[in-house]
């Protein structure tokens, strides 16, 4: 399923390592433009004859927001030699900084 979100949205799919080469079923893409009737933030669109992908300005989210919402802190950088794709899958799949470490200081505890 496509999931649509926008600036607005509070949540987005799980990314993939294919994100940035297909646009269904590998994360949320963007759209730049209010959408009517679309569940955004689930991003559900409705039936395909009822959706014109064209008139939502779609794109796919940037590797660097990606990362933010992952809670990459700002100073991540991936090295110049790395391309789109690459970065995409080091970042398909990968976890939220802030819940892993919460997770980790959770089982490290001498409590």
């Amino acid at each position: 399923a496509l999931d649509i979100v926008t600036a607005a949205s509070t949540s987005s799919a799980c990314f993939t390592k294919n994100y940035g080469k297909f646009l269904k079923g590998t994360g949320s893409v963007l759209s730049a433009t209010e959408l009517r009737g679309v569940r955004t933030g689930t991003g559900r669109p409705p039936p395909d004859d009822c959706f014109d992908p064209a008139a939502a300005n779609l794109r796919h989210l940037s590797p660097r927001e990606v990362a933010n919402l992952h809670c990459f802190p700002p100073e991540f950088a991936f090295p110049p030699e790395c391309t789109r794709k690459q970065q995409y899958s080091c970042l398909g799949n990968s976890l939220n900084v802030q819940v892993v470490r919460g997770l980790l200081e959770y089982l490290l505890d001498d409590r």
